[in-house]
């Protein structure tokens, strides 16, 4: 797991409020009789007011143009009016448009031009400045400012003044990696703000910045608890944007805790109300963690296309931590697409931006991505050099999720190459962290380990326990619905903005719209198909590769400590192979069956036959099975009912179905095929009173993309291809399948095959 950088987080201030009583009627009618009169003092005033009004609405260019056009009648007339406070509030203008430097600019021409005895003033004006620079990531003035405003607002208690000051030292120690610090002052914030009964959202800005230092510390309960805590508040008091911050947030925490799809939930909610602004920072972070997510389900593409878009915004806003972050991130990508010159290109670069802004959260992460790629290129001494520089930095840092993945990037180096004293010492330091904290990921990749470390030193009863604990956290995090869900939501979010991009296209040309559009469908359907046999393989894949690791471990116990092993542990071991040999045989003769259709190579053959026989001739295949289960198994139909159709392709359909039945079929149930004929053409359905299928379920069933498995009542592993194979048959011979279920009563399973086709 790569650390994040703080770019990617979206902290809060609750900073600018305005509030003007004057209602725009009174504006105008002072302004225009004191154009009329000459008075300018009067007409300064007026545009003032105005510029307040616009700024209140957000019209930032109408503001700006007012407080402008007042600020050069005061300069040329030299009136005696609060010039400080115009500069001041052009500053804050400037920076709710995101233009720091020009805000900088008018807070510090206002400095100049106040008098040192106006000391309230004075701490607004340094709190500004020093707001400015940790905006443009200069944090040395930002933190000297900072230090004089919260002085001032102390001596004067102004307690508001003082929870805003502290807020901000704390985010600027965050963004120096001094987590210590950062939270002893926002915390001292937080408590002030409810001591002061401050608002809901000021309040809630707190937590969010707490639950980001808590992420950072890798204390990911707390963080999720503070998270959730802002997140409800925000939206009951319909902030919109501050809600986009706190989703951001959340999904990066989900996506240290390898919950992909909770992650890139969150990611999208919060990028969809982003779109909305001009923000174009934050709504680069959440392009940015997107395509993390995307690199970490090994969509290479995807996470290319959304990490691309980030560092482009982040270039046009010239936010180097941002940029770094990219280059960080692109690295990886390439890295994983085994295209390491172009990896280290882009390390490189980021390394010497951080480098130079002491960037050492950052600094650390690049040298271990570094160090773990010069341990695929077996430069074990780089790869140690690396990994060892960035551990010695967390260790300082105190950061836990990235010292759990650095020890255990040094085990697997340590592993390599044959030292496994070294190996075990540090995949248990990660091990010790990871468990504390539930880094599932690192602990999947720790039992892996482990499980290798004791296989080649023979331990193979340690080995296997290591192994399944390994596959056990590998199913929860890689869970088949989860990345459906995943891939949903990415479909939903590319299909929002083809909409959008799509009305912009018919005001152009609605003809040529039409013609693209049907071009672009045809291609996407094209993808959409290779993107789903592509996932189908790779499940596949997965699944075969369980089994066959479990056959192999516990054969290599059974053949190196037979003598030494109990008779009853004898039994167990062989009952596991038996167990894990049926379960592949069905798995590779229901692939080959679909991949014979699906080439072409499965010739259809259809003749006529006595359906019953087939029926009876399938139960006695599988009664064994049922009767282990006790389960009643009866036939309801003719015993001459004819058929005309492919007699290979019904047989495999229906002992698919009745195996269906019989795995999520309760002891003593009740299984029974029934079939019925008429001028249309022949129904066969399969009804058992087992368990049943939740509707939301059910549409699941005959799709590739959403591969869905679950274990039987007694715990029965399923292929999960066999209703594919069902329905690629019926469909041959231009019939329907279907389900009729209720969850907790049972499922009916019908298959219709008309008279012609």
């Amino acid at each position: 797991m790569n650390l994040k950088n703080k770019n990617k987080f979206d902290t809060q201030e609750n900073y600018f409020e305005h509030k003007y009583d004057k209602s725009i009627q009174e504006i105008q009618n002072t302004l225009k009789l004191s154009i009329q009169n000459k008075n300018k003092h009067d007409e300064a005033v007026s545009l003032i007011n105005y510029g307040g009004i616009y700024f209140e609405q957000k019209n930032y260019a109408e503001a700006e143009k007012h407080y402008i056009k007042a600020l050069n009648i005061i300069k040329k007339e030299d009136l005696k009016l609060k010039e400080p406070g115009l500069l001041k509030n052009l500053g804050l203008l400037k920076i709710e448009q995101y233009d720091f430097l020009s805000a900088l600019d008018y807070f510090l021409q206002a400095l100049k031009i106040t008098p040192k005895s106006n000391k309230r003033v004075l701490s607004i004006l340094y709190h500004s400045i020093g707001y400015s620079y940790a905006s443009i990531e200069n944090y040395n003035d930002s933190m000297k400012y900072l230090k004089k405003a919260l002085k001032i607002r102390e001596e004067l208690k102004l307690s508001k003044g003082i929870t805003q000051t502290l807020n901000r030292i704390g985010l600027n120690y965050y963004y120096q990696s001094e987590y210590k610090k950062a939270l002893k002052y926002l915390n001292d914030s937080f408590e002030l703000k409810k001591k002061n009964k401050e608002s809901k959202k000021s309040i809630c800005s707190s937590l969010n910045n707490l639950m980001v230092v808590y992420h950072k510390k890798g204390e990911f309960k707390k963080a999720l608890e503070t998270g959730h805590q802002a997140l409800k508040i925000f939206e009951d008091l319909k902030l919109i944007k501050e809600s986009s911050f706190v989703l951001n947030n959340l999904g990066l925490v989900y996506y240290d805790m390898a919950l992909y799809s909770e992650a890139l939930k969150y990611q999208f909610k919060s990028l969809k109300i982003k779109e909305r602004s001009n923000n174009l920072l934050t709504i680069a972070n959440s392009l940015s963690n997107i395509g993390s997510v995307f690199n970490k389900l090994v969509d290479y593409d995807k996470a290319l296309e959304y990490e691309s878009n980030a560092i482009d915004l982040r270039i046009k806003m010239n936010s180097r931590r941002g940029i770094s972050d990219s280059y960080n991130n692109l690295g990886n990508i390439y890295q994983n697409k085994k295209d390491f010159k172009k990896a280290l290109d882009y390390y490189k670069k980021s390394l010497n931006i951080r480098t130079k802004d002491a960037d050492r959260t950052g600094v650390a992460e690049t040298l271990k991505s570094i160090g773990m790629l010069y341990l695929k290129l077996n430069d074990h001494d780089k790869a140690l050099e690396h990994l060892h520089k960035s551990m010695k930095i967390i260790e300082e840092l105190g950061e836990k999720k990235s010292l759990s993945t650095t020890y255990i990037n040094i085990a697997k180096l340590y592993f390599t190459i044959n030292d496994y004293k070294h190996a075990e010492e540090y995949s248990k330091k990660s091990f010790n962290i990871a468990k504390k904290y539930d880094h599932k990921d690192v602990l999947q990749d720790d039992y892996e380990l482990m499980s290798q470390i004791y296989s080649d030193q023979r331990k193979y009863k340690k080995s296997l326990e290591c192994y399944k604990k390994f596959i056990n956290i590998h199913d929860e995090i890689l869970n088949i619905q989860k990345q459906n869900e995943i891939f949903n939501m990415y479909l939903k979010h590319e299909n929002e903005k083809k909409e959008k991009e799509n009305e912009i296209y018919k005001l152009k040309n609605i003809q040529l719209i039409e013609s693209n559009e049907k071009l672009r469908d045809s291609r996407k359907e094209l993808q959409r198909i290779n993107a789903s046999k592509d996932r189908f393989f790779n499940i596949l894949a997965h699944d075969l590769k369980n089994p066959f690791s479990i056959l192999y471990t516990t054969s290599e116990i059974l053949a190196s400590y037979y003598k030494e092993l109990s008779e009853t542990k004898r039994v167990e071991y062989i009952s596991t192979i038996r167990l894990s040999s049926k379960h592949i045989l069905k798995l590779i003769e229901n692939l080959l069956e679909w991949s014979r259709s699906q080439s072409g190579k499965k010739q259809f053959q259809p003749v006529n036959f006595n359906l019953y026989e087939i029926v009876e001739s399938t139960f006695l295949l599988l009664n064994q099975s049922a009767k282990m289960k006790n389960i009643s198994m009866k036939i309801k139909m003719k015993k001459n009912l004819g058929i005309y159709a492919d007699k290979n392709m019904i047989r495999t359909v229906l002992r698919n179905l009745i195996t269906n039945s019989i795995k999520f079929t309760n002891k003593d149930g009740n299984i029974t095929i029934s079939s019925s004929k008429n001028k249309q053409g022949t129904t066969i359905s399969v009804h058992d009173d087992g368990v049943g299928i939740k509707k939301k379920d059910q549409k699941k069933l005959f799709s590739m993309d959403k591969h869905f498995v679950t274990m039987g009542t007694s715990n029965e592993k399923g292929t999960g291809i066999g209703l594919l194979l069902c329905e690629e048959f019926v469909k041959k011979h231009n019939g329907k399948i279907w389900i009729e279920s209720k969850y907790g009563k049972g499922s009916k399973f019908t298959i219709s095959i008309p008279l012609k086709f």
